[in-house]
């Protein structure tokens, strides 16, 4: 869903539009401007549905991608308990650690987790397989733990195929032209005094919905923050937040609030330096 912020935007557009209604004069309509106006409509709902379905099928992708690799997190720690308490211990620090790092750095450094990746990757390889139960989940290990690679690169691409300054200024020339277009139709009813505004936010609320999607924003509390929650419980750890992401209206925020106990991460340098960062255990009284 959009956020608080979202919809205040959208509140201040219509009023605006609405005031831009009413003392901007129409001028005389004429035959070009109607075609004018049909043409950078038609062109602008082709845009726009081309790239609002290209960006949600990114969305999906990457969301499937982190399910996937939920998976393989669970099966990798339950698996180690073949191999003694004190490596499926370790095996779980490696795993928290990666998890944390995809939390401490923003989304689009998304590759700077990697490397706890690799710890892991490098801690299980060195594993010695004794008996024949830890020799036939061994070779499930290295199979999953190379599948995490694989996924953990194709997100950190897919994270960085954001929509390019031309793919934004066409939209929004074209939103500008059909905009202009309503205030040039104005005939000065009550009928358009409605109609217009409305119109003219229902774009801008649709180029807001990209925008959402393009930024990995877009309902970001069912696949990214209730699905992590659950995978920081089933590893038997507690949820991990940074300080900075539980501002007013952000879906963590709303997520710790249910919690009865959370990490909350708190840093003293200035991003992306983890230099003093300090976690302490948060509880709710619920």
């Amino acid at each position: 869903m959009l956020g608080g912020t979202t919809y205040r935007k959208l509140a201040i557009f219509y009023i605006a539009f609405v005031a831009l209604y009413l003392y901007i004069p129409s001028l005389e309509e004429t035959g070009t401007m109607l075609m004018v106006l049909s043409i950078a409509t038609f062109v602008f709902a082709i845009i726009l549905g081309f790239m609002m379905s290209d960006r949600y099928n990114r969305l999906n992708d990457i969301r499937d991608s982190f399910r996937k690799m939920d998976s393989s997190f669970l099966f990798i720690y339950q698996s180690m308990k073949f191999f003694g308490k004190t490596k499926k211990k370790k095996c779980r620090e490696l795993i928290d650690a990666y998890l944390v790092a995809q939390f401490d750095y923003k989304l689009e450094d998304f590759d700077r987790a990697t490397p706890a990746l690799f710890e892991l990757q490098d801690y299980v390889s060195k594993l010695t397989a004794r008996t024949n139960a830890q020799r036939v989940h061994y070779d499930h290990l290295i199979y999953r733990l190379e599948s995490l690679i694989d996924l953990d690169r194709g997100v950190t691409y897919k994270i960085r195929a954001r929509m390019s300054l031309n793919e934004w200024g066409s939209l929004y020339l074209l939103a500008g032209v059909i905009w202009f277009g309503f205030l040039m139709v104005n005939d000065g009813s009550a009928l358009m005094l409605v109609l217009m505004p409305i119109l003219a936010t229902t774009l801008m609320l649709l180029l807001q919905f990209v925008h959402e999607l393009d930024k990995l924003t877009w309902q970001s509390r069912d696949w990214i923050w209730e699905p992590n929650a659950r995978l920081f419980y089933d590893l038997d750890l507690l949820p991990y937040y940074p300080a900075p992401l539980l501002r007013t209206g952000n879906a963590a925020l709303e997520m710790t609030k249910k919690l009865p106990e959370y990490r909350l991460a708190t840093y003293a340098g200035n991003y992306p330096s983890m230099k003093g960062k300090k976690v302490k255990r948060i509880t709710n009284k619920i």
